[in-house]
Formats: structure tokens, sequence, C-alpha cells
């Protein structure tokens, strides 16, 4: 059986510490649009007008296993403020063995990763900033331990380590052959709906700054730069399918290419931090905006259809850094389907940057 932990609160051990209350906003709409833009996929855009409230979950005595399912007495808990929706928690029941073996973690650990930890966009966008929602609730971020996945990526590693979440602090499990049971499991919350980000993104943002800083030397750039982000050097999901041709005129009209994934972490911070413009094939290295000034003018470069979604908007609209949209014809209905740009959408795009 399973249950919501938000029908929980003050129940077996859980409790809830809220951070910012709840809201009901259309989103901002992009600075600008060119290129095709279906009703469906605006309706998806707009609809997404509500955030739950935002805050710490704190679960004594919890169970963590496959794949980030909570368990306690019992019972699986979904928790949709940290994107852990009863489909995933139910998906895992029917298909999972549950582990046999049995590991302790002692004191305060947080629930850091969840769902698409294999995908960088989500730790820039949905797991670092969780780390504000745990301060604001009163617990020391450097005295806690942090569970992530023992397959979790290397650029997480290095990502956490940016800002100052060393090896020492972080506890890596293997859910589908281990139980961790908790002393006092922390689940904070992502801050965004897909669309919206919470006004909390920006104290968040803040922080990561400041963190950075501190334990690895960021230091803000000053924003001259005018930078076109390519994706032709890593996955080729959502293939853009004439990005020669599209690279070539962001070059004329000024632009530098940069490839984020051949750098240093420090430096893709660095990298968007010195930037005045930024466009680019949506994709998770456009996040890295968090990092630019507020002003900073952005424009992203997808396909017409639901996949991905607009959380480069609900930045931008937090962060101050007006955000166009250029939009391409699609191949078909998949998630991942390649898509095509008229070269005028993008040079209006360009021209309306200056």
């Amino acid at each position: 059986m399973f249950d919501a932990l938000h029908r929980n609160i003050g129940k077996s051990g859980i409790s809830f510490c809220v951070v910012e209350g709840g809201s009901r906003v259309i989103p901002t709409p992009p600075r600008f649009v060119f290129g095709p833009f279906p009703a469906d996929l605006a309706a998806m855009f707009y609809r997404r007008t509500d955030m739950p409230s935002l805050g710490t979950y704190s679960i004594e005595r919890a169970e963590v296993s496959l794949d980030f399912l909570i368990t306690l007495d019992g019972t699986a808990y979904s928790c949709f403020e940290a994107n852990i929706h009863p489909l995933h928690v139910q998906d895992r029941l029917n298909v999972s063995p549950s582990p046999t073996t049995i590991r302790h973690a002692e004191g305060k650990c947080v629930l850091l990763a969840g769902p698409g930890q294999r995908v960088f966009g989500h730790w820039l966008v949905d797991f670092l900033p969780k780390l504000v929602i745990l301060q604001m609730s009163g617990y020391d971020i450097d005295s806690l331990k942090y569970i992530i996945p023992s397959d979790s990526p290397m650029f997480a590693r290095k990502l956490l380590d940016m800002v100052g979440i060393s090896a020492e602090k972080i506890i890596e499990f293997n859910g589908s052959e281990e139980k961790l049971v908790v002393d006092e499991l922390l689940v904070p919350p992502i801050l965004h709906n897909g669309v919206r980000a919470a006004c909390v993104f920006k104290d968040a943002v803040d922080l990561l700054v400041k963190r950075a800083t501190l334990y690895s030397g960021y230091v803000d750039a000053v924003p001259t730069r005018d930078i076109f982000v390519s994706r032709s050097k890593t996955s080729q999901s959502r293939n853009l399918r004439n990005r020669e041709e599209i690279e070539k005129i962001a070059q004329d009209s000024g632009y530098e290419l940069i490839y984020p994934e051949t750098m240093e972490m420090i430096d893709q911070a660095r990298t968007f931090s010195s930037a005045r413009r930024i466009v680019g094939e949506y994709g998770s290295a456009m996040h890295w905006s968090m990092f630019s000034s507020p002003g900073t003018f952005i424009c992203t470069i997808r396909g017409a259809r639901h996949h991905p979604a607009f959380i480069q908007f609900g930045i931008g609209s937090v962060l101050a850094q007006p955000t166009g949209l250029v939009l391409g014809e699609a191949d078909s209905s998949d998630i991942n389907t390649s898509f095509f740009v008229e070269k005028d959408a993008v040079i209006n795009a360009l021209e309306v940057m200056r």
C-alpha cells in the first residue's frame, strides 16, 4: 500500500516545516516567440499555474530503497513536491523486489536526488536548489548527510563538491540491493512546477553562488560576451537537424560558440556569468543562466512539442532575465524527435536581442 506524505503530516513521526506558501499564478509569457506555437503547447505552458507549499518533510525511522522509494511502517509514500509521484511509487512496488540487505544511517539525512538524477539539468534546477529550503527550515546544511544513488553520474559529485557538499557528507546507496534505514529523513521539494519557478528560487541561486564562491573560488564576471550554447558535442536527443546553419547564423551575428560539457564545472558557471546574451538549443546547459546577471537576455531554441517543459522561462522570470523562444517543426510526437528551425525565425530573434 502507499499514500501521499502531505496527507500524513502529524502522523507516524511525519512533520512538515513550511518555507513558502502555495500560489496560483499564470506563468509569465516568453519575451518573444518566433516559429510555430501550436495551441496544445500553449495550453501546456499556461495551465501550469499551481505551486504547492514548499518546505521540508521530516520522517523518523524512514526507509529508502528502490530508486527513491520512501517507506515507513510498511507504507510507501509519494511526494509530488519532490517529484516522486504516485505512478513512480506504484511502478516500483509492482516490478521491483524489496531489498533484503539493511543499512542504518545515523542522524539527519537528506534525500537530495530524485527522478531524473542522471540528467545534468535536474541537478542544477531540481536538486542543488533544495539546499536553501533546508537552510530556511532551520537546518545547518553543513552538518547534514546527503543520500544519493550509487550510480549517480560523476558530474553530480562535481556539482556537489562545487557548492561545498564534499564526499564525507555523502551517503551512497544501491537502492535495488539495500534498504537504508534513516534516523531522521529530510525530504525537501523541487522549486518549480515545470514552467513556473517559486519565488524562493532566487534565494536558492544566491545561496549556490555564495557557496561556490566560498568553496570553489567562483567570481562573478563582467557580462560582456554573446554566447551560443551548442549541443553538437553532447546527447543528440531532440536533435536540431539544421544545427550547422543556425550556428553559422549566430556566429555571423557575433556570437561565440561554447561547449559547456568540455569545461570544468566552475568554468561553466563563470562562462555564463560573463554573458550578456545567451542563445542555444533548449537543454541542461542553458540552466547555467542561474549564474548570469539580472538583465541577461536569453533565447532558447526547441521543437514545438511538449517535451522538454519550459522551466527556463520560470528561471528567467524569477531572476529578471528576459527570455525568448524560437520554435521549430518537430518530426513526430516522440518526445526525443528531431526538429527543424526556419533560419528567418533565428535571424528575427537575434535582431530583437540587439
